[in-house]
């Protein structure tokens, strides 16, 4: 028997002891139950300032469980990649997840703070890129930009982000050593002034082998062939328009005829 049951019974008693000769049965026990309560209230809530005093609150049980997950990565070779940082992004993102699937979930929550890989973006919109590459290639020349083509696709200004600041940081020596930055309130731009870093930055966003890339860099058409040109003349660029939301791309290429004359100049 609980305390509390013990404490009432006992009074239970004394109280119909003592108003048994004024009170009937019912009315004594429904003061005993009124006052049952307010024990078991005031039980509750000295337990619940114990727990709060003595126990931890949701938000530090929460820190300790991902602290340990987090652990689990200390063991990994991750050679040369900055591991506290990579923790953190993981930290986030286990966080954001448990708030998220919360109960009771909300569809349509779960979706605004689902997270997006850049990677996985950059993957597709890449091989589309090379795609319409090589579809200019076999073009009409352009009589006001002849032997120059653009390509236009809508994209997030926070994946275009993520794409200069791995490019500005990347490895690749030749990208590093041909590539050139600018930027205004109006527009961003990357430009590239050797065909190798153009090829070694599609083939790494793309999961493709360089030769593989080329390929799409060149064309035969029924009076000859085209391919893309990159120089310091002629360089390969990357603009970004910030109002509209819009990259463009915008290169140069050669045309030779059949006897391998070219017809560009």
């Amino acid at each position: 028997m609980s305390a509390v049951a013990q404490q009432s019974e006992t009074y239970f008693n004394m109280v119909a002891k003592r108003q048994s000769n004024d009170l009937s049965t019912d009315a004594v026990r429904e003061a005993v139950l009124a006052d049952m309560d307010d024990l078991s209230s005031q039980e509750s809530e000295e337990i619940d300032e114990e727990e709060s005093v003595n126990g931890e609150s949701e938000e530090d049980v929460l820190s300790e469980k991902i602290e340990l997950c987090l652990q689990a990565f200390d063991s990994l070779d991750l050679r040369d990649v900055n591991l506290d940082m990579f923790k953190k992004c993981v930290r986030r993102q286990i966080e954001a997840s448990y708030r998220v699937f919360q109960s009771p979930t909300n569809p349509l929550k779960i979706l605004l703070n689902a997270s997006v890989n850049c990677g996985t973006v950059l993957y597709d919109e890449t091989r589309l890129w090379l795609d319409k590459i090589k579809l200019r290639l076999g073009g009409k020349v352009s009589i006001r930009r002849p032997y120059q083509c653009e390509i236009i696709r809508n994209l997030p200004k926070e994946i275009f982000l993520v794409f200069r600041s791995e490019v500005v940081r990347s490895r690749l020596q030749d990208v590093v050593d041909n590539i050139s930055l600018a930027e205004n309130n109006k527009c961003y731009a990357i430009s590239f002034t050797r065909m190798e870093a153009v090829v070694a930055l599609f083939s790494v966003l793309s999961g493709m082998s360089e030769g593989a890339v080329r390929s799409y860099f060149k064309r035969k058409v029924s009076n000859g062939r085209a391919k893309v040109i990159v120089n310091l003349e002629k360089d390969f660029v990357f603009l970004y328009k910030i109002k509209a939301g819009q990259l463009l791309i915008t290169f140069h290429y050669g045309f030779w005829n059949k006897s391998g004359f070219p017809l560009h100049s």
